[in-house]
C-alpha cells in the first residue's frame, strides 16, 4: 500500500518489545504497527492515535516458551491445555 502511493520510510527500526514501539511512538520519533489491544490505554489517555489500517490483513505469531525443568501450577497447564485446544480448533 506505501509502495503505491509512493511513501518511503527513510529509516526502520525492530524492536523486540512492544512497550520501546510505543514509547518511540509515543515520544514522536515515527509510527508503530502493534495490535490495537496493546495500545488501547495510550489510545484513551490520547497519548497516540490510531490509524485504519486498509491493507490486506496482517497476522501475528505468538511464541509460549518455558524451561522444560521447571515447575508449572495446575493454573498454568489449565491454559497450555486450553490453548492447545483452540489451536486445534483452528
Amino acid at each position: 500500500m506505501m509502495t503505491a502511493r509512493k511513501v518511503r520510510a527513510s529509516n526502520v527500526t525492530e524492536f523486540s518489545s512492544v512497550e520501546a514501539v510505543k514509547q518511540c511512538a509515543t515520544a514522536g520519533m515515527g509510527i508503530g504497527l502493534l495490535p490495537e489491544i496493546v495500545v488501547m490505554a495510550e489510545i484513551q489517555r490520547k497519548q497516540l492515535t490510531s490509524l485504519r489500517w486498509t491493507g490486506p490483513a496482517l497476522d501475528i505469531a505468538t511464541h509460549i516458551v518455558w524451561h522444560k525443568d521447571k515447575w508449572l501450577s495446575p493454573a498454568m497447564l489449565a491454559f497450555f491445555e486450553l490453548l492447545k485446544e483452540k489451536i486445534q480448533a483452528a
